[in-house]
């Protein structure tokens, strides 16, 4: 006996595997080398109004702070801001990006990670642009106090002229360096780069160091250029002013003996 399905039967057929593909993605987490991951969740429920389509989803995207900034889920429903008939539909399917939450239209199990993988590389690509365009090069040097006595004295009486790429920022040591661009002193950077706090406070919640040390670590970043503080009302606000750093080790003394004593060097 050969049966025929109707084009309904075939569609609803075609969409229960859908779904069972989906439901296969339930508790998955990819972990991107960007410090980025993502999260699949799905479990099947019983059709209801606000749940047609059988299933209870929610596919994230989080930073490197594990805050969530993407997501797809259909739950709980919210009223679309519109004037008129449609502001009296309720959306149960919904888009976040970031605190920001709008209808999502639900086409398919199947089409959902589509569109989720869409925005995904959207944002993805927006933080490369962003990097890419913040980029920021600070070049640093070291030398010994009475080699950098000796330099800048030079220079003053037109002896020695530096070349352009060198630096603006001398320290006495490698010690002295670190002590401003430790780990968590460049930890504390990208916080600042990526979370872009409008306060201290906000910086405070985000690093869990104290005002008082952050305020401190600041000045002295400032007085090195590596970052601009600005106040905007009662709040002091950090903005890195630099992102990446070279490190060249003067040795001015043994070059003015190669070059002699009255070299100029363009």
């Amino acid at each position: 006996m050969i049966m025929y399905l109707s084009m309904k039967e075939k569609r609803s057929s075609r969409e229960d595997e859908s779904l069972a593909c989906l439901l296969n993605l339930d508790g998955e987490i990819f972990p991107r080398d960007n410090g980025y991951w993502t999260k699949f969740e799905a479990w099947r429920v019983d059709p209801e109004p606000h749940v047609p389509h059988g299933v209870r989803y929610s596919l994230t995207l989080h930073d490197r702070y594990n805050r969530r900034v993407l997501g797809f889920d259909n739950a709980p429903a919210i009223r679309p801001a519109r004037k008129g008939y449609a502001a009296r539909k309720i959306a149960w399917d919904h888009l976040h990006k970031c605190e920001k939450i709008s209808p999502y239209d639900y086409a398919s199990a199947s089409q959902l990670p589509e569109d989720f993988w869409r925005e995904v590389e959207r944002i993805m690509v927006g933080e490369m642009k962003g990097r890419n365009m913040a980029q920021k090069v600070l070049h640093i040097g070291i030398m010994p106090y009475q080699d950098y006595k000796k330099r800048s004295l030079a220079i003053a009486r037109g002896e020695y002229r530096p070349r352009p790429n060198e630096p603006k920022i001398w320290f006495e040591s490698v010690r002295s360096m670190a002590q401003v661009l430790s780990n968590e002193n460049q930890l504390l950077l990208k916080t600042i780069l990526e979370r872009k706090p409008e306060s201290l406070k906000e910086l405070e919640a985000a690093t869990g160091r104290s005002s008082s040390n952050l305020s401190r670590t600041l000045k002295t970043m400032a007085r090195y250029g590596i970052v601009r503080i600005e106040k905007v009302r009662r709040n002091i606000r950090p903005v890195v002013e630099a992102t990446d750093f070279t490190v060249q080790f003067g040795l001015y003394a043994s070059s003015r003996r190669e070059h002699g004593a009255g070299a100029v060097h363009t």
